[in-house]
Order: C-alpha cells, then sequence, then structure tokens
C-alpha cells in the first residue's frame, strides 16, 4: 500500500504479522514474487519446474560434451541436460513447463532409462530442484518498489540460467535506489 512518499507492507514473522514502512521496497522474492504481484505483474505463467542432480557415471567415455534431450516425453515445453563435471561426475536434470503438471523426478528417471549408453551405471548423489521463471518482459518498477532477480524475470531466454542478469540486475536496481 502507497502512502506518502513510502511504501507499507505486511509480514509474517515468528512474532506474528506486522506491518513494515519503507521508503523503497525492493522485490527480489523469487520466481513466485509477491512483490510483482502488488506491481500488478501476474507470476503464476510461464514458469518451468526444474530438478536437477549431481549423479556419478563411471562409464563416462566422451565427457568433454553437454548434452541436451528434447521432447515433449522427455521435458514437456523445455529440455534435459547432461553436463559433464569432471572426475566422473555430471549434472543431469530436467525441466518443463508448469502448466505440463508432471513429476520432475519421474521425468528424470525416464529421461536416465531412455538412453542407458549415456547413463550406464548412473548413481544419483544429490539434488536440486526450483522454479525458473522464463524471461518475458514486464515492468519492474514502480512508486517505492524495484523487482530484481527471479521476481523481474531476469533470466537468459534460452536456458533459464540466471546468475549473470540477475547480478546485472541487482547492479542496476542498486544505482536506481541510490539515485532515487
Amino acid at each position: 500500500q502507497q502512502e506518502r512518499g513510502r511504501v507499507r507492507i505486511g509480514v509474517a514473522t515468528r512474532q506474528g504479522r506486522q506491518t513494515i514502512t519503507a521508503t523503497l521496497l525492493v522485490g527480489a522474492d523469487g520466481a513466485g514474487s509477491r512483490v510483482a504481484r502488488f506491481l500488478g505483474q501476474h507470476t503464476n505463467s510461464d514458469r518451468v519446474s526444474a530438478l536437477g542432480a549431481t549423479v556419478a557415471l563411471p562409464r563416462q567415455e566422451d565427457n568433454t560434451y553437454v548434452r541436451v534431450f528434447v521432447g515433449e516425453d522427455i521435458a514437456p515445453g523445455w529440455f534435459g541436460w547432461a553436463i559433464p563435471s569432471g572426475d566422473g561426475l555430471a549434472r543431469v536434470g530436467v525441466g518443463s513447463l508448469m502448466s505440463a503438471k508432471v513429476s520432475q523426478r519421474k521425468l528424470l528417471q525416464q529421461l536416465i532409462a531412455r538412453f542407458p549408453k549415456e547413463f550406464q551405471g548412473a548413481r544419483f548423489l544429490h539434488f536440486t530442484g526450483g522454479t525458473i521463471p522464463l524471461y518475458r518482459p514486464i515492468r519492474t518498477y514502480g512508486d517505492h518498489v524495484l523487482l530484481v532477480g527471479d521476481a523481474a524475470r531476469q533470466v537468459k531466454p534460452v536456458s533459464g540460467g540466471g546468475i549473470r542478469t540477475a547480478l546485472l540486475g541487482a547492479v542496476c536496481c542498486a544505482q536506481t535506489a541510490l539515485e532515487a
């Protein structure tokens, strides 16, 4: 809520619900950003659910090439990947549009099963996952409000990677905040 050169927001804390007033609210709250919704930006569309794993691949013949796997049966609306990490390890994963409503774990298991030669003897060591907002230009500012990172959909349009774009966005956000 806007009031006299400030923004007032309600937050839930361990002590209960509180109201905070600030001259600037920076939304760096991820792909499902509440701050983006506050600005009237829809965050529920155009998102990918992804699951990745560190995998031991003891029989890797060629560990120098990144492999990308595409197809609606592999990763609906997105893609799967295998990225060599060295020492018999690889980062393997899948992502699909959230609208596909499929189990990422099941897709990952199917990917491994579908390419037995590439993944022979694979052992899952560690899983990571999350939601990736697909790039779509949105308004990333409002009165006393700025968005950055996944909240601002600052991701690479092709791969969904976002560290570099979010850091560049953070620099612009910080400069704007200081000037304001």
